[in-house]
């Protein structure tokens, strides 16, 4: 509701309020109908109530408490319908009780920005108070599950949770024993961690005595707040010797690929305050398909793929079709070579 200050101060005489002034028994009865107004304070109505406003409130057009409302909203929106938001005109207090740490993190900044960038109410803000609370802790979660696979008999198998991702790392005593026990816990993840809505992903870093690192191996040095160097390694470790394979002539991810995909994952989700661009590019050129936008359909599946926790707007797809081939022979080896995909990490722009 918006209003100019004859307005507000003809909606509190017509509600019968005005300065009040020394009484006497006789006029008890008219005084008790009156409050005292200080200088610069104004009211107007809000769900049937005069809420007190100061002169910077009004000119924004709302009160605090529609303010709080509208911007809860938008958070709730933005994939925090957890959070809960005070305003008092000055201070906004973020509470709330976060999934995880790494959505305490998310939260606070997206609601301090919120209040901060507000073009109504941005100029008033004096500071951005965090009250969030961390529903269950990564050791809490860790331990839940190092629990599960020792009554499953599989102790040697460790979890490194890292925000929303689940490291699985020991040492399996053959190829066969790690496969069983990496689908033992992905079955304890989702039995385990299914009390709400948080997602996690499994990343497999398993490792067996004389055969190739796991391809997981990165994540285990990764930390929650990694350096932008340090997220470009990891996705260059993680795409070491791997591809991302498509369906024949499709822009879909076969599902052979889902512990690299889940490594990826992993990756890009400890790297969200970072830009991360997927380059996908084309075996060569066809007379049957348009590579260009095959490749950047592609890019823009594994983009969609690697979003397993919401958040977009920090990952770039672009499709570089036969442009950039590291061969320009026309083998069927130089044609396994220019199919690739390619990870760059870079600080945002925002």
């Amino acid at each position: 509701m918006h209003s100019t200050r004859n307005s507000v101060i003809a909606m509190v005489i017509g509600a019968g309020l005005a300065a009040c002034s020394p009484t006497s028994d006789a006029n008890f009865t008219k005084a008790a109908q009156c409050v005292d107004i200080p200088d610069g304070q104004y009211f107007q109505f809000v769900d049937g109530k005069l809420v007190a406003m100061s002169t910077q409130e009004e000119s924004a057009g709302e009160p605090p408490i529609i303010t709080a409302q509208r911007i809860g909203r938008s958070l709730a929106g933005q994939g925090f319908p957890w959070l809960t938001v005070a305003w008092d005109g000055q201070t906004a207090t973020i509470g709330g009780l976060a999934p995880t740490e790494a959505s305490r993190i998310d939260g606070f900044r997206n609601a301090k920005d919120a209040f901060e960038k507000d073009p109504a109410i941005g100029a008033s803000v004096l500071q951005v108070i965090n009250n969030i609370e961390v529903r269950v802790r990564a050791d809490a979660v860790a331990a839940i599950l190092d629990d599960a696979f020792a009554a499953m008999g599989i102790g040697w198998l460790d979890a490194d949770v890292k925000s929303q991702v689940v490291v699985l790392h020991g040492t399996a005593p053959d190829q066969a024993s790690k496969q069983e026990a990496y689908r033992a816990a992905l079955n304890a993840i989702s039995i385990q961690l299914n009390n709400d809505e948080t997602k996690y992903v499994a990343v497999d870093a398993i490792t067996v005595s004389g055969q190739a690192e796991p391809v997981g191996e990165a994540l285990l040095t990764l930390d929650t707040a990694p350096s932008v160097i340090a997220c470009d390694n990891a996705f260059f470790e993680t795409m070491d010797d791997q591809s991302i394979t498509f369906v024949e002539g499709e822009a879909i991810v076969d599902n052979s690929n889902k512990p690299l995909m889940d490594a990826l994952r992993g990756v890009a989700h400890l790297c969200r305050g970072y830009e991360i661009e997927i380059r996908q590019h084309a075996a060569g050129p066809s007379d049957t398909v348009d590579v260009l936008e095959l490749s950047q359909n592609r890019a823009s599946d594994i983009r969609d793929q690697l979003s397993l926790f919401g958040d977009r707007d920090f990952i770039v797809a672009r499709g570089f079709g036969a442009t950039n081939p590291l061969d320009a022979s026309d083998t069927p080896e130089a044609r396994a070579r220019n199919q690739r995909t390619e990870f760059m990490v870079r600080e945002r722009s925002d």
